[in-house]
C-alpha cells in the first residue's frame, strides 16, 4: 500500500521544518555558539591568540613579527583549524619572517557565521585581515588543502602588487572521486539531514586519513575534534562543500599558470585526499610550478614531516626575487 498524497506532504513538511530548525542560526543557537567557543578558550588557552572584528565577523589569528619584515600568510584546509601550521610558524620566524595565520569562519575560534560559505566569503575575510593587520605588500601566500584554491583566488584576483609569491601544499581544486553518499550532500533537505546525522563522524574519519605517522595524528585530533563540536562548525564545512570549488578550480589554476607569480607545491606522496598523481592535472595548469614530493606523508606534510616540509619551503623562499 502507497502512502497518501496527503501523507507524503506531511512527510515533506517535517522533512522540511526539521532541515530549516537544525541548520538556520537562531539567536539561541548563536548564543549556544558563543559559550561553546568560550568553553573552548577555556579548555584550549595554548591555541587562543587575538580576535579581529571584521566586516563579515569575528576572526581568531596570531601575527607574529614586525611590520617592515617580509610577511608570509598561511590559509588552512577545509575543516581547519589553523594548528596545522604549529610546525611552520616557528621555523618561518627562525628565518626572520613576519607570520600571520588565521582561523576561516566555521572553524577554531572564529565566529560561525549564518552566511553562504562560497568563495567571496573567503577572499573577503582574508582581504580584512590583511587590512586590519595593516600588512605591506606584497605577501606570500602559504595554503593546505582548500587554502591552497582561497590562496590562488587572491592572487589572481590581486596580482604581483599584492602577491609575491605562492607555496600550495597537498592542493584542493583538483577532481577527486567522491563516493555515492557524499554526493547526497547537495541533495536539499536530505543532504542537510543526512550530514546532521552522519557528517560530524564522517569529517572526523576523513581527518584521521590526513596522516600516515599515527603519533602526529593522535596528536592534532583531540583539539580538532573540540573546535568541530561547537555549534555551526558542521554546517560551515557542508555549506564550503557546496557552495566553493574544493574539486573543480582547475580553470582558475591555469589562470594562475598565465600569470608571472612564483609557484611552490609540497604534496605528500601517501595523500589519499588529494592523491599525489593530481600534481600532473596541476603542473599542466600552473608550467611554472615548483614540485616537491614529502615521502611518507599524507595530506598534511607541513604537521606530519615538518623537517622536510620547511626544507623545501626555504628553498622556494630563498628563489623568490
Amino acid at each position: 500500500m502507497f502512502p497518501t498524497e496527503e501523507v507524503k506532504a506531511l512527510r515533506q513538511f517535517w522533512l522540511l521544518l526539521i532541515g530549516a530548525a537544525l541548520f538556520t542560526t537562531t539567536p539561541t543557537a548563536k548564543a549556544a555558539m558563543t559559550e561553546e567557543l568560550k568553553e573552548l578558550k577555556t579548555k584550549w588557552p595554548q591555541h587562543y591568540f587575538a580576535t579581529a572584528a571584521l566586516t563579515l565577523g569575528e576572526t581568531h589569528y596570531q601575527d607574529l613579527g614586525k611590520p617592515a619584515q617580509k610577511t608570509v600568510v598561511m590559509v588552512h584546509g577545509v575543516s581547519g583549524p589553523m594548528t596545522a601550521w604549529d610546525e611552520t610558524v616557528p621555523f618561518l620566524r627562525s628565518l626572520g619572517y613576519r607570520t600571520i595565520r588565521y582561523d576561516l569562519y566555521g572553524r577554531g575560534f572564529s565566529e560561525r557565521l549564518d552566511a553562504r560559505h562560497d568563495l567571496e566569503l573567503y577572499i573577503t575575510q582574508l582581504k580584512d585581515l590583511l587590512d586590519d593587520r595593516k600588512v605591506e605588500f606584497p605577501v606570500i601566500l602559504l595554503g593546505s588543502s582548500f587554502g591552497c584554491v582561497i590562496a590562488s583566488e587572491f592572487a589572481n584576483r590581486y596580482g604581483k602588487n599584492l602577491v609575491k609569491g605562492l607555496v600550495l601544499i597537498g592542493p584542493a581544486g583538483t577532481p577527486i572521486e567522491v563516493p555515492f553518499v557524499a554526493k547526497l550532500r547537495d541533495v536539499p533537505v536530505l543532504g542537510q539531514l543526512l550530514f546532521w546525522v552522519v557528517g560530524k563522524s564522517t569529517i572526523k574519519t576523513q581527518n584521521e586519513k590526513y596522516f600516515v605517522d599515527e603519533t602526529k595524528k593522535d596528536s592534532h585530533m583531540p583539539y580538532y575534534e573540540d573546535q568541530l563540536d561547537v555549534d555551526g562548525s558542521a554546517t560551515a564545512i557542508l555549506s564550503t562543500m557546496r557552495n566553493s570549488p574544493v574539486q573543480n578550480y582547475v580553470a582558475e589554476f591555469q589562470n594562475l599558470g598565465r600569470s608571472e607569480i612564483p609557484v611552490g607545491v609540497i604534496w605528500g606522496r601517501k595523500d589519499v585526499t588529494f592523491p599525489y598523481d593530481n600534481h600532473k592535472t596541476l603542473q599542466q595548469a600552473i608550467p611554472q610550478m615548483k614540485l616537491t614530493t614529502i615521502d611518507n606523508s599524507a595530506h598534511l606534510p607541513q604537521f606530519e614531516r615538518p623537517v622536510q616540509t620547511n626544507a623545501a619551503l626555504q628553498l622556494f623562499l630563498d628563489q623568490l626575487p
